[in-house]
């Protein structure tokens, strides 16, 4: 059996329990202790915990992904730098995506996120 090291924390925002999960277990797989929320506003909360990664879903009910990038990048005031990964069905919509990125948002990505998406970008991002 494979054996990981331990990378730390990640927090998951999506409103999908299906997604939630498959998230989960990728990031378990590569050795993260993973949080999950299914809201913007709960993950604001939780970010008084320290994150090395947030995959963050851009259409959240309430308070959007972009909306809580923007926040979470306030809060950080240049200080840390937790890498953001947007995820949205939307990426074709280059607006979108820009809007993303402008937000603070490290990397968009298309939705299904697969398992060797993500191992590519938390080599790229981690």
């Amino acid at each position: 059996m494979e054996q990981h090291i331990a990378r730390g924390n990640a927090l998951v925002v999506d409103d999908s329990p299906i997604v939630q999960m498959v998230h989960k277990l990728f990031l378990e797989h590569e050795g993260y202790q993973v949080d999950i929320v299914d809201t913007a506003e709960k993950a604001l909360e939780l970010l008084e915990n320290h994150y090395q990664l947030v995959l963050m879903d851009v259409n959240l009910p309430g308070i959007n992904g972009i909306e809580a990038t923007q926040e979470i990048r306030r809060r950080e005031r240049g200080i840390v730098h937790t890498p953001i990964i947007g995820i949205t069905a939307a990426i074709a919509e280059k607006e979108k995506a820009q809007q993303c990125l402008s937000a603070g948002m490290d990397v968009v990505v298309g939705k299904p996120l697969t398992a060797r998406q993500l191992t590519e970008l938390l080599q790229r991002w981690i």
